[in-house]
């Protein structure tokens, strides 16, 4: 098992406002992209921050798969692989 950084910090207001565009954004946009024939969805965030903030609110990475599955934990999601990952 990896020894991941645990290093979180406090959800700042700009940020909090991207998070509210991106799951506004993801929400509408997902079930489009879903009926791609394609079947497959790449998405990437490269201002992504920690997946939860010392408040306990979810970070950019947690939403995106919130907005994809309905809940972290939900049977129905319809990825059947979900890899994130940090560098």
């Amino acid at each position: 098992m990896s020894n991941m950084n645990k290093t979180v910090w406090a959800l700042d207001p700009h940020t909090k406002g991207k998070h509210d565009v991106l799951e506004a954004y993801l929400d509408a946009w997902y079930p489009i992209l879903m009926q791609s024939p394609h079947k497959r969805l790449l998405f990437i965030d490269a201002f992504a921050g920690p997946g939860e903030y010392v408040g306990g609110e979810p970070g950019s990475p947690a939403i995106a798969i919130d907005a994809l599955c309905g809940r972290r934990d939900s049977a129905n999601c319809p990825a059947r692989r979900v890899s994130l990952s940090s560098s």
